[in-house]
């Protein structure tokens, strides 16, 4: 991915630097910039991290601030530029060309190919997807927010979710027949598939739900629910199953995503939707993943440990009782303490949704520039 982005900043260097150089400084000049120069330190602290794996525990949190900081900070800035000119229609997706349409064919065609090609060919049709649905249901260029309310969810929702099964099936087979079981990086990449589909049904099954909650659930309506409700336990079970046990969980973000959700579904609003089983999952499934962080954490100031005390936090206001999750007493006098530390990951999760969008965007873009698949 470094060199990809090197390479892209490279070849438009160019056009850059006289507009740069030229233009007069404004606040859409100043948010271009940061967002522009911020990958650097991102990629760069990236690289350091998986190059040298055998630093202390103190520099890891270090740089695991810094990576998950710069990278925060880059997504929001983008989305700064990007939503309000969206929205506006001054700007549009530019048109996919050949390779982003067959990327399946695109990693077998040179003999130069890279063993995990077939991974970033895979995950970049997974975006395409997701990114297809967002054009569908956020289609209205005179709401504020571009949302369609007049289309049929559930219609919308069940196509590309079957655009999603199949997309899930072709590439399991494909993973199954062509990545390399050797490799221990392939495995892990292949290990994702499963995890990153299932957040994005939830991801498409969730506008559905909340669009059919506002005006009262019809009998019809129970699907978006139940995909949700069982699109979110995959996650989090893949996460405390496979990810965790594997060492490499970079994914704070959608299992936090994906835990917030189900503890909404204990609120008072929802009880009339939720089956006494349901609710008992819910609180099983989040403490065993609260439980899993804890367990990894390596101090009190390790990213996992942060994400486990902002998901206790909000499993203890829905537990009745007030019970502590995860055989740590005192939660409450842990939630004041934690509660500065986790500001920035409360802002990050409530854009969780909104990533994978403005990847797909920073998606087609480079693929435009590159005339290559990005990762």
């Amino acid at each position: 991915m470094a060199t990809f982005w090197v390479y892209d900043y490279a070849c438009s260097l160019h056009e850059e630097w006289p507009f740069l150089l030229r233009s007069h400084w404004n606040k859409v000049k100043g948010l271009y910039v940061a967002t522009r120069y911020l990958p650097f330190i991102l990629l760069t602290t990236n690289l350091y991290m998986n190059f040298t794996p055998n630093e202390t525990p103190s520099r890891c949190r270090v740089l695991a601030n810094v990576d998950s900081g710069s990278g925060m900070v880059s997504v929001i800035l983008s989305e700064c530029i990007y939503r309000p000119l969206y929205l506006s229609d001054l700007i549009h997706p530019g048109k996919e060309d050949y390779i982003t349409r067959h990327p399946a064919d695109w990693y077998k065609q040179s003999r130069f190919r890279d063993k995990f090609d077939i991974h970033l060919c895979a995950y970049s049709t997974l975006l395409r997807i997701v990114g297809r649905f967002h054009d569908d249901i956020f289609s209205d260029p005179t709401a504020p927010t571009g949302l369609n309310k007049g289309i049929n969810f559930l219609q919308v929702t069940l196509e590309h979710d079957r655009h999603l099964t199949n997309y899930f099936e072709e590439w399991t087979r494909r993973f199954n027949e062509e990545s390399d079981p050797g490799d221990p990086g392939s495995v892990f990449r292949c290990t994702l598939l499963p995890f990153l589909v299932s957040y994005s049904r939830l991801v498409m099954y969730s506008f559905g739900f909340q669009h059919a909650f506002q005006p009262g659930m019809e009998a019809s309506d129970n699907v978006f629910l139940d995909k949700c409700f069982d699109s979110a336990k995959v996650v989090i079970k893949q996460m405390i199953e496979v990810l965790v046990p594997s060492g490499l969980m970079r994914h704070f973000i959608f299992a936090s995503f994906v835990s917030a959700f189900m503890l909404k579904l204990l609120r008072p609003e929802f009880a009339q939707l939720l089956t006494r089983q349901m609710e008992d999952g819910i609180f099983k499934l989040i403490g065993r993943l609260i439980t899993t962080l804890q367990d990894v954490a390596i101090d009190e100031r390790h990213t996992p440990r942060l994400y486990a005390r902002f998901l206790s936090s909000l499993l203890t206001r829905h537990r009745k009782g007030g019970g502590s999750v995860g055989g740590h007493a005192g939660i409450w006098a842990i939630l004041n303490q934690a509660c500065a530390r986790n500001i920035c990951a409360c802002a990050f999760l409530l854009r969780a949704t909104s990533f994978l969008s403005q990847v797909l965007v920073w998606y087609q873009s480079f693929a435009l520039n590159v005339h290559l698949v990005p990762p």
